[in-house]
């Protein structure tokens, strides 16, 4: 508690919906994670829920999973549990191992270990997208690598019924 700027469900709603960036024709799909929903387990708000309410440019898209299509790309959104390991491609592989044969997205977008990575596995490019979250004394102890920013990905895809992904470029954007 003592390294967060804003106390409470509403001030950090508030916080974030002042703050987060908001861009014209930009609209961020967001799925809830283990810290957003310990307000929904000790209260029963749902902070990013409530968020999507205030902002029309944040679609809240379910708790912890969800799998969303843009312009025709399917997107499989997931927020881990547990800690990250030494070899930081090994969480995303085996979340995508336990996915089934005719259920695996095109993109797959796994949260959770403030890692950044982009991987192209079993078909899928995989990311594990980085969080907002500077160190703290939690996740200097873990080893969290707390990599702060995100992905821009640029994708070009093919006039077919799957919307074949023919070539993708994503650009991390850090903060250090």
């Amino acid at each position: 508690e003592f390294d967060l700027i804003a106390h409470g469900l509403d001030c950090q709603i508030k916080y974030v919906e002042e703050n987060y960036p908001k861009l014209d024709g930009i609209t961020t799909h967001v799925i809830s994670g283990n810290h957003d929903l310990s307000f929904k387990q000790n209260a029963g708000a749902n902070f990013v829920e409530t968020l999507s309410m205030r902002r029309n440019d944040i679609n809240w898209v379910g708790d912890y999973d969800a799998n969303i299509k843009i312009n025709g790309v399917s997107i499989g959104l997931h927020h881990g549990a547990g800690s990250s390991t030494v070899q930081i491609s090994y969480k995303i592989q085996k979340y995508i191992d336990r996915i089934g044969g005719g259920n695996k997205p095109q993109i797959y977008v796994l949260g959770h270990y403030h890692s950044t990575m982009a991987l192209f596995y079993r078909n899928i490019h995989c990311y594990l997208p980085g969080c907002f979250q500077k160190p703290n004394d939690f996740s200097v102890r873990l080893g969290l690598p707390n990599l702060i920013g995100g992905y821009i990905v640029h994708i070009k895809t093919l006039d077919d019924e799957h919307c074949s992904i023919r070539s993708i470029k994503s650009e991390l954007i850090s903060y250090y």
